[in-house]
């Protein structure tokens, strides 16, 4: 595990421009990512926007970073997870509103797929 001084570090050099320095920041963020995609896969009808977003929220994380603060590590974490809520929010599917292919829709009476084979 990467100790907080030295991700601290990381994010300054990413700050100024070094690409080593922001691949391992996301190295170091790529699994709670990825488990924060997976726990809610089913809450939306694609998680891989959820993993984007995140990605361009850990960049903007890094340049908005400041120091004297606080860690990093927490300033990060704080704002993926606030994207993840903000995520779902705007993307979660609405339940309410599918309706079986069978039925056609709310207004319609039910399909025969059957008789069309």
């Amino acid at each position: 595990m990467v100790c907080n001084e030295k991700l601290n570090s990381a994010a300054i050099k990413a700050k100024e421009g070094c690409k080593a320095s922001l691949e391992e920041i996301i190295r170091f963020f790529l699994p709670m990512i990825n488990s924060m995609a997976e726990k809610v896969w089913y809450k939306m009808p694609d998680e891989s926007s959820l993993r984007f977003e995140c990605y361009r929220s850990l960049k903007s994380s890094i340049g908005t970073y400041d120091a004297e603060k606080g860690d990093f590590y927490q300033y990060a974490t704080r704002n993926l997870i606030k994207k993840r809520n903000d995520h779902l929010k705007r993307r979660k599917t609405l339940w309410k509103m599918q309706h079986p292919l069978e039925t056609g829709g709310e207004d319609h009476e039910p399909i025969n797929f059957i008789q069309d084979v």
